[in-house]
């Protein structure tokens, strides 16, 4: 219900040439608007006080604010971390499934020293304004800059936990939830086994769900307090009344499919600039590749759904004379951090040598990264054809050719070549007709199919041909040539005056996190220096998965387990746990 009023409210507004924005022109529409339910989020961060050359983790949780459920509506979050100074570290956009999403970034050693503000949001959430995103404090300290000076910080609104409550604390120092934990014991030796036992503590309800897990050293060094997931959902949210959007004012709206691009073709000619058809490409091994259309006013929008490797995007028009047009790509909004208030960070001589201590194990696991990666999960690309019927051409395994135009006359069957361009064969000859293939080289449209009849066919891999007719976009095509070259050598073809390109700020790829064992190898030389003992992101706690396990490292001290996420009937769990590690 929810897909069918925004649907229907974004048909009948008007589109506002900013990003992603349209304009409520009158009261109908303003009640489909209000008829939307909002969004919330929660973000669970490993730690809220780092060091340069650590990682910051964070888990994404989306909800409705109207049902208290994840949500199904956004299917894109920012992330930004902000100092304060309003000056951006970093800014990520993060695919969210089912209101779920995560990410990472390594903390730079350009980092200044100071507090910074992490705000994670989506599109639809900026309606609302600055003060509905989701805020947290964090600390950085850049152990190799020396400008700072004591007097820069004050030493309120920090916090740390004493080793002595730790000690003598229960195994649950602090559980909300009908999902409680279990240690196998409380004190361990380096590089020992850790089990962890999740228990529903309500015999009515199930601790089934989705959570992230967080294990990871206590020291002195003084961090914000972190928002737990339970307290975070119990404050009332208001929305201010110069939030409440009236009639004749722009929205935002929200990324329903996927990740949204906007962009605007422009004319300085008297040309008609409604309903051209413009060739969006991402080039790369997983590439994504569509035909947009403008509205009257030369505004298009691309959905992107598909995961890509690309980081830059090549748009071309179809059918029209280039040099007459112009196109650009709308930039994600600014947004006002003036109002943003930042936690002071307490430094003084005492804090030296622990922070000298965490920098030392932060540079020899740096230093041992290679033996430790996390790893990339392939992307699933979603294909254009059916494999099935696509004939593929390796040419290592034909007689090679000088240029592509002699391997498509002599090795490649049902392609030929016109004076308008390359020709692909359908199955029934009988409705072959002038429509042309589509023509991809690594992911890039080419629609002068002259530009590659010369090209050297040494860089060619392969050459694949389907033959069926189908539709991309708005545009019929007859078939399709896929060209594939050995090292992505593309560069000539991006080169095309033709083409307009542009940046992306792509989604963050989702990662596999190393997991240290030492139940699999009877020795290991390699030093362990890991603050951060566990980061699950995507903990799913089953009637058949009940428990999970991990290895201390070479440093002793006091661990914090931090888990945060919702059961299957989406009541919120927040536990912190602690144990610690003894030579």
């Amino acid at each position: 219900m929810n897909r069918i009023l925004i649907i229907s409210l974004l048909f009948s507004l008007t589109f506002h040439w900013s990003y992603a924005q349209v304009t409520i022109q009158n009261e109908e529409q303003l009640y489909r608007y209000n008829a939307i339910p909002q969004e919330r989020i929660f973000t669970h961060v490993n730690t809220s006080m780092f060091l340069t050359g650590e990682y910051l983790y964070y888990k994404i949780y989306c909800l409705n604010s109207s049902s208290s459920y994840l949500s199904n509506l956004s299917k894109i979050a920012y992330v930004t971390l902000i100092s304060d100074k309003g000056e951006q570290l970093f800014k990520q956009k993060i695919k969210l499934k089912n209101g779920l999403g995560n990410g990472d970034f390594f903390i730079p050693v350009s980092a200044q020293t100071g507090s910074y503000k992490l705000l994670v949001y989506t599109n639809w959430m900026m309606n609302k304004g600055i003060d509905h995103f989701f805020q947290e404090d964090i600390h950085i300290i850049n152990p190799y800059q020396t400008t700072k000076t004591q007097d820069q910080f004050s030493v309120k609104d920090a916090t740390t936990i004493p080793s002595s409550q730790i000690k003598n604390t229960s195994n649950n120092l602090n559980a909300h939830g009908p999902l409680t934990l279990v240690l196998n014991d409380q004190t361990f030796k380096t590089r020992s086994k850790v089990t962890i036992a999740f228990k529903s503590t309500d015999k009515l309800s199930l601790a089934n769900g989705d959570y992230s897990i967080s294990v990871r050293k206590r020291d002195q060094l003084p961090e914000p307090s972190k928002q737990s997931i339970a307290s975070h959902f119990q404050k009332s949210g208001k929305v201010k009344k110069e939030d409440i959007p009236t009639k004749n004012t722009s929205i935002y709206i929200p990324e329903l499919r996927g990740e949204l691009i906007t962009g605007n073709v422009s004319t300085t000619t008297n040309n008609n600039i409604k309903d051209l058809k413009i060739a969006a490409s991402i080039p790369g091994e997983n590439y994504y590749i569509t035909i947009a259309k403008t509205d009257a006013q030369g505004n298009f929008f691309l959905n992107i759904e598909n995961d890509y490797e690309g980081d830059r995007i090549f748009l071309e028009i179809l059918d029209k004379p280039y040099k007459d047009y112009n196109i650009t790509l709308k930039e994600l909004p600014s947004l006002n951090y003036s109002k943003l208030k930042f936690k002071r960070l307490e430094l003084d001589a005492t804090l030296t040598n622990e922070i000298v201590q965490r920098s030392i194990h932060n540079q020899i696991e740096n230093a041992y990264f290679k033996y430790k990666p996390d790893s990339t999960i392939s992307i699933v690309s979603k294909q254009l054809f059916d494999t099935k019927k696509v004939q593929s051409y390796k040419l290592d395994d034909f007689t090679r050719f000088k240029t592509v135009r002699e391997t498509i006359f002599e090795i490649v069957k049902d392609v030929s070549i016109s004076r308008d361009g390359v020709r692909v064969q359908g199955y029934n000859f009988g409705t072959n007709s002038g429509i042309l293939p589509l023509v991809i080289i690594d992911g890039l449209q080419i629609t002068d199919h002259a530009s590659i009849l010369d090209y050297n066919a040494s860089n060619i891999l392969a050459i694949n041909v389907y033959r069926d007719r189908f539709i991309l976009g708005t545009k019929l095509y007859q078939g399709a040539l896929l060209l594939h070259t050995k090292n992505n050598t593309i560069e000539t073809f991006q080169n095309n005056t033709s083409l307009f390109s542009f940046n992306l700020l792509r989604p963050q790829l989702s990662k596999n996190y190393f997991t240290q064992r030492y139940d699999t190898i009877t020795t290991s030389r390699i030093p362990d220096d890991r603050m951060q003992l566990v980061w699950i992101p995507n903990l799913k706690v089953t009637e058949k998965k009940t428990t999970i396990d991990f290895f201390t490292s070479d440093i002793t001290g006091d661990f914090e387990i931090c888990i945060e996420g919702f059961t299957s009937e989406q009541k919120p769990v927040s536990i912190r746990s602690y144990f610690s590690v003894k030579n």
